[in-house]
Parts: C-alpha cells; sequence; structure tokens
C-alpha cells in the first residue's frame, strides 16, 4: 500500500479508512458483509481525525495569553509571589489567573487592610506590594491605604476590577472609575482598555512603582476585557521578557557640584548631616555610615532613613537634640528628605537661616525645596554621591596627614 503525502495530519486515518474499504470491495466478499466491518472502522477513524483537529487546534489556542494571563505571567516574573485583598466577582477572572501561576492570594476581611498589607511588605523588603480590590466600593474601601503608600513613597501596585466598557453610563452594577479619581494618590492609574497593552502596563507598573520616588501605582481592568485575548504568549505588545529589559540607571550628579559639596563640608567648623527615604531606598545606608564616620560629622536619620547609622553610634543624634545642633550648624547637607510639614518645611525655628549654607541632595527634584536660604541644590543619586564624596574626602586626608 503506497502511503501519500498529506498535507494535514487528521487526513491519514481517513486515507486508511478508504483504502481499507475498496481493499475490502475488490475481495468479491459480498458487499453486506464488507459494509458491517468497514462502517465501525471508518466512523473510529473519522473519530480519531477530529480528536487529532482538537489537539491541534488547542495547541494553536494555547501560543495565545489572555489579558489577566499576561498580567499574572508578568507579576510572577517580576517577582511576585503573593498579593492582598477581598475577592469580588469584578475580578475572579484575574485572581483564577494569579493562582495558576502560582502566586498566593492572603484574603483580608475588608480591601483597605490588604493594600496596608502590600505596603508594609514593601517597606520593609523594597519589593513592589501588590494588592487588589473589586470595582465600586472595593476600589472606594482602598483610598486611604493607597494614600498612605503615596504619602510613604512605597512601591505598591493596586489591581481594581471595573463594570464593562459597553456599559458606561448607563449605572451598571458598583459603577466607579478610578482613572480620574486616584491621580492625587497614585503615580498614575491606567484603564486597560486595549487588550494588546495589558501586558505593557503590567511592566510598566512594575517599573514605576519602585523607580524613586517610590509609590503607587493601579491597574483597572473591566470585566469585559478581562478575558480577551492580549496577544501571542512569546510575542506581547511591548513587552520584553524580565531579564531581558534592562533595569533604568540612576541619576549621577555633576562632578563638580559633588566636589563644591564635598569642599564645603570640609571646611565647615559644625557641619551636620540629615539623612531621609533617599537613603533607604538607594541602598545607601553603608555608603552614609561610612562618609560620616570618614568626615567625623554628627549624623540625623529621618524617616526611613532610619537605621541607616544606628542610633547609638557615636555621631548619631536624635529628634530631641535636633534643633539646638542644627540651628548652630553652620553647614547642613539634607541625603534624600524632603522637607514638608514633618520637617517644618525647613524653616525656623527648626532650620537656620542666617549664617548657614545649605547641600540638598535628591533623585527626585520636587524633594529640593527652595525655602532654604543660602543653599546648594544638588541632583545626584544618593549612594554615587556618597561615594564620589569618600574618594574626595580620602585625597583631602592624605594632603593633610601624608598618609592613605
Amino acid at each position: 500500500m503506497v502511503i501519500p503525502r498529506v498535507g494535514h495530519p487528521c487526513i491519514f486515518p481517513i486515507y486508511l479508512a478508504v483504502t481499507f474499504y475498496n481493499q475490502k470491495v475488490s475481495s468479491r466478499r459480498s458487499h453486506n458483509m464488507v459494509f458491517c466491518c468497514t462502517l465501525p472502522l471508518f466512523t473510529l477513524c473519522l473519530a480519531g481525525a477530529t480528536m487529532m483537529s482538537a489537539i491541534l487546534l488547542e495547541e494553536v489556542k494555547m501560543a495565545e495569553i489572555k489579558v489577566v494571563g499576561a498580567v499574572a505571567k508578568i507579576l510572577k516574573e517580576e517577582g511576585v509571589d503573593w498579593y492582598a485583598g477581598v475577592h469580588g466577582g469584578h475580578v475572579w477572572q484575574l485572581q483564577v489567573a494569579l493562582d495558576r501561576v502560582g502566586i498566593k492570594c492572603y484574603h483580608m476581611r475588608h480591601e483597605q487592610s490588604g493594600v496596608y498589607m502590600a505596603d508594609g511588605w514593601a517597606r520593609a523588603s523594597g519589593k513592589v506590594g501588590v494588592a487588589i480590590g473589586t470595582a465600586g466600593p472595593g476600589f472606594g474601601n482602598m483610598i486611604s491605604a493607597m494614600y498612605q503608600a503615596y504619602l510613604a513613597r512605597s512601591p505598591v501596585i493596586c489591581l481594581l476590577g471595573q463594570h464593562a466598557t459597553e456599559e458606561d453610563g448607563w449605572g451598571p452594577f458598583q459603577e466607579a472609575y478610578a482613572e480620574p479619581l486616584s491621580g492625587h494618590f497614585t503615580k498614575w492609574t491606567r484603564r486597560i482598555i486595549d487588550p494588546s497593552m495589558a501586558a505593557y502596563f503590567t511592566q510598566k507598573a512594575v517599573r514605576d512603582a519602585t523607580t524613586y520616588p517610590c509609590g503607587p501605582v493601579a491597574l483597572e481592568f473591566p470585566i469585559n476585557i478581562q478575558g480577551l485575548i492580549a496577544g501571542e504568549e512569546g510575542s506581547l505588545r511591548g513587552y520584553l521578557p524580565h531579564g531581558l529589559c534592562a533595569a533604568p540607571s540612576r541619576p549621577a550628579g555633576d562632578p563638580q557640584m559633588i566636589e563644591k559639596a564635598t569642599r564645603m563640608l570640609l571646611e565647615a567648623k559644625k557641619p551636620v548631616i540629615i539623612g531621609g527615604d533617599g537613603i533607604y531606598w538607594s541602598d545607601a545606608s553603608e555608603e552614609l555610615r561610612e562618609f560620616v564616620e570618614l568626615l567625623d560629622i554628627p549624623v540625623l536619620t529621618r524617616r526611613m532613613g532610619r537605621g541607616a547609622v544606628p542610633e547609638d553610634h557615636p555621631l548619631a543624634f536624635g529628634a530631641g537634640f535636633r534643633r539646638p545642633i542644627q540651628m548652630q550648624a553652620d553647614v547642613i547637607a539634607i541625603f534624600g528628605l524632603r522637607m514638608n510639614m514633618l520637617e517644618g518645611f525647613g524653616m525656623p525655628p527648626r532650620f537656620p537661616v542666617e549664617n548657614v549654607r545649605y547641600i540638598q541632595v535628591s533623585e527626585d527634584s520636587e524633594e529640593l525645596t527652595t525655602r532654604l536660604s543660602q543653599r546648594a541644590i544638588n541632583f545626584w543619586q544618593s549612594q554615587a554621591g556618597l561615594t564620589a564624596d569618600d574618594r574626595l574626602c580620602q585625597g583631602h586626608d592624605e594632603k593633610q596627614t601624608g598618609q592613605k
């Protein structure tokens, strides 16, 4: 028997059935006998061909991935192992997808608690925390905690459900729109209505939430968009798999400004250093400690920067002594600290305005205040700036003592 070359695998069993039928007819047996023998085999082969076609079609479908699958896949690749929140009908598809990739759910009794849990994890670990909430009141219950994460510069991603897009303005169940409401307490919020862009904005959310100044980012998924195809799993639009996409580089300071700031500290008679949130998020604690020890300068650490220099360190001083020490200083260097209400907005009586010069160091220009008198405003990443200062200070010591 010659087997033809067929273009589709399901043709082969059909060909075998037909060939067998013809051979039976040519054997001069009764037509009825042949029909009774071949019909079951022919039916079986057709069933096999149908099943094979279904398997092949399923393999083609497996190459595609839904919106919720793309979100879950990317979060898993980015190191997310769990999320916290409260279940809801508008997010159940997303929760199923997260479960399938092994991302654990901590089910809370209130959505606010879920965001607080993600916020606390993010601050303690330096990694992104994830919280979830359903449409309308689910999102509404998250607002206070999202605001807290925003003020604390905490890297949190909030996954939100929403009604179907075709129901906009019709009064659907739990109608709410997070995008226009959350602009004051997130870095940004995006309503995903284009399935092909779900992967891009999920990866962007992780990057932006963890890029200084860190902060919460929210993604809102209408229920009718969650189950749509986002694209082929291996080539999602605007997305590069984790490990192939380079992390954003941190800014580096102007060497001349770094040298100028260092000279100011070296020539000061009563210098003071204050370290804040930027020290923690830049992972510059060790550099700060080495820097203050090298120059023998008193240091005060604030908020997330606390502990960068141990509070029992001989050069560390606490909040109870900051006013008398700062008011006597002739140079005050502020590293990664926002001069808000907790710092008296950088004004008297907490900070002097006469016979003092200021150095401000931050990755975020919005943290640099213009209220400080005789200021030297500087832009550089805290860790890189401190390392550069160390080298300059060591060179100064070598000139003074003749020793390395």
